[in-house]
């Protein structure tokens, strides 16, 4: 069976973005803050549906990603409105704080299933390597993704990102 590029449009060498991705991106790529798209209107632009169990939805995880990437503009999904919002830079921040919590329980609960496994039971120094190392890159995560971290860096006048390795110094004192 061959796949068919129909209603798809090329993108770079990379690959192909469907039409219906296309269609939303030129609708959100020039947002401001503050505005909304509905779930209808998106409907109407692509003929797909969005929302619960729609299949559109998939469409519009690439077009937020592209709007990012490509334009600099964040796009949140409003389930009790039905619709995607622009967001200023202060949702922006706090979807952020949110994203940040969110990685530092999954790398807890991560730590948690790699510590039922025994070094004894995996049976190269290749797989015992890569366990440890795997251990030692989610403890890593969940440190610098605290709460601790987080009131140190707030304790401080920073004025500028923090690279990597004063971050390690912070965490250090």
């Amino acid at each position: 069976m061959k796949h068919s590029n129909e209603g798809k449009q090329e993108v770079g060498a990379i690959g192909m973005m469907t039409l219906a991705t296309t269609q939303l991106i030129d609708l959100m790529k020039d947002g401001e803050p503050g505005d909304r798209i509905t779930y209808e209107d998106m409907q109407k632009l692509t003929g797909k549906t969005f929302g619960t169990g729609g299949n559109g939805n998939g469409n519009l995880c690439t077009a937020r990603r592209r709007c990012i990437g490509d334009y600099g503009i964040v796009w949140e999904v409003e389930r009790d409105t039905r619709s995607i919002i622009c967001c200023t830079p202060a949702q922006i921040r706090g979807r952020a704080k949110s994203d940040v919590r969110s990685i530092n329980r999954k790398s807890k609960r991560a730590l948690k299933k790699l510590g039922t496994v025994k070094l004894s039971d995996l049976t190269s120094e290749t797989a015992r390597g890569e366990h440890l190392h795997e251990i030692s890159r989610h403890g890593s995560i969940a440190v610098m993704s605290s709460e601790k971290i987080s009131k140190q860096l707030e304790a401080r006048d920073i004025t500028t990102a923090i690279t990597p390795a004063k971050l390690l110094e912070l965490w250090k004192d």
